[in-house]
């Protein structure tokens, strides 16, 4: 590996991005070396190259280029890499920085046992195996003889030019391996660092546009198992955003979970967030037509009134990002855009919710208020407590519109077919359905799982979660 790899590194010090030219002979290369530059990984021909610094590589055992185009793969986590120091008569000075390789961990168990074994070939490579919060695993004596030259080469400096160590080549170094031990957290989908880590992979991607990050996380994040895939409350959010626009992160975090918490009850049936705001709405004449609006603070009431699981004061937070905040109010076309509010789940018959009847064959009603569906025994509504309901007579039994067979009124799905009173199948208690509205595989999973089984989407209601 270091042969193959020497010639391709030796001009690239120990930071910097490649040149357009330095790039279309890396990309030749790619292929046919056991060690590609990190700035040519994608994981399909749609995901952008970043100009990441070139002292990144990754191993080819990691990930083969030649997978790319040929569907799909789960993409590995980084957890070993390698700190490579090239020796003079590879090119490099001992004040030139280090190369850092990400490798399989069969890769850096080799290597540790070829280090153990004092095989001969470790004599020569100054290497040392790393986890990525920069811990030290194993070392070659090479790699300790070069780091203590370039130790003595910054004091020796220090003391001629009377230069401050943050200026000296061993600070470099190590400005380098920590940017670079930041790209691996970021190649890894880690959404979590503090400001000194952001800084650092700020700096690592500064010639990279901001909607090409992006598109390259999610290109990754889309092949990982999470138990989060939410990244806009998180402090990543920051790379993707411009710096005068961090102060919104917070508020457009918590747009995004009440945006997707009303678009699941929505289809769950559990509310109407169309129809509830229609009959608080006051009418305008504007434009020639009549305009639906209501007030800012009408509003966030109304959120809350939906018992999606925020605390008030999160709904007051999201307010200043809505059009029509500045005029204190804000339409219904307004309102329906900013919280991606979904159209109400609807039966075969065309209406757009179960008649009166059919909520007391199932035992609930529908409050007046709200839109709420409360079961039968409550006599006022659970959120908004408007009067209604009261304890209906139960059927005994039920018939099954698909299969006609008659099932227990404590039955909520059919014990033959699995459909439930309405004629639509029902999730079993105990389990949630990967919905096919949101392009999942309609399998059932116990709630004790995050990821489906089959399709490895994520839980619908996984961002609510409190773990």
């Amino acid at each position: 590996q270091q042969s193959s790899s020497s010639s391709s590194t030796s001009s690239s010090g120990g930071g910097g991005v490649l040149s357009e030219k330095e790039r279309e002979e890396q990309a030749l290369l790619m292929h046919n070396t056991p060690l590609y530059l990190f700035s040519l990984f994608q994981v399909n021909k749609d995901q952008p190259n970043l100009p990441f610094p070139k002292h990144l590589y990754l191993s080819d055992n990691f990930f083969r280029p030649r997978w790319i185009g040929l569907g799909d793969r789960k993409l590995k986590n980084v957890s070993v890499c390698i700190e490579w120091t090239p020796s003079p008569s590879e090119g490099q000075s001992a004040e030139q920085g280090s190369y850092l390789v990400a490798v399989s961990l069969a890769e850096g168990e080799t290597l540790r046992w070829l280090i153990h074994t004092h095989h001969p070939i470790m004599q020569q490579i100054g290497i040392a195996v790393r986890t990525l919060n920069g811990r030290v695993i194993d070392t070659t004596t090479a790699f300790e003889t070069k780091q203590k030259e370039v130790l003595d080469a910054a004091k020796f400096t220090q003391q001629q030019q009377d230069t401050p160590s943050s200026s000296s080549s061993s600070s470099c170094w190590e400005s380098s391996l920590l940017s670079g031990l930041q790209v691996l957290r970021f190649f890894n989908c880690d959404m979590y660092y503090t400001p000194d880590e952001l800084e650092l992979l700020e700096a690592a991607l500064q010639h990279a546009e901001l909607d090409k990050r992006l598109g390259f996380f999610m290109g990754n994040l889309r092949l990982r198992r999470r138990q989060r895939n939410l990244w806009v409350d998180t402090p990543i959010a920051k790379i993707f955003t411009p710096r005068d626009e961090w102060k919104l992160l917070r508020a457009r975090g918590l747009l995004q979970r009440i945006r997707e918490a009303i678009n699941q009850k929505t289809l769950s049936g559990g509310c109407n967030a169309r129809e509830m705001f229609m009959k608080h709405a006051s009418q305008q004449t504007e434009g020639g037509g009549e305009t639906h609006f209501v007030t800012i603070e009408k509003l966030s009431s109304l959120l809350q009134l939906l018992n999606l699981g925020f605390p008030p004061n999160h709904y007051d937070q999201v307010m200043p990002l809505l059009d029509g905040y500045s005029s204190g109010k804000i339409s219904f076309s307004s309102f329906v855009q900013a919280f991606n509010v979904p159209e109400p789940k609807k039966v075969e018959n065309g209406a757009n919710g179960p008649s009166a009847d059919e909520l007391a064959a199932s035992g609930m009603w529908e409050c007046s208020g709200c839109t709420y569906l409360n079961t039968n025994d409550a006599t006022t509504c659970e959120v908004c407590g408007t009067p209604g309901g009261g304890v209906a007579s139960k059927p005994q039994t039920w018939q099954c519109s698909v299969c006609t067979v008659i099932n227990d009124a404590s039955s909520t799905s059919c014990s033959v077919c699995g459909f439930g009173m309405t004629g639509e199948v029902e999730v079993p208690p105990g389990f949630w359905v990967c919905a096919a509205e949101s392009g999942g595989c309609t399998k059932f999973n116990p709630n004790s799982l995050f990821y489906c089984e089959a399709c490895d989407r994520a839980r619908p209601d996984l961002p609510n979660q409190r773990f």
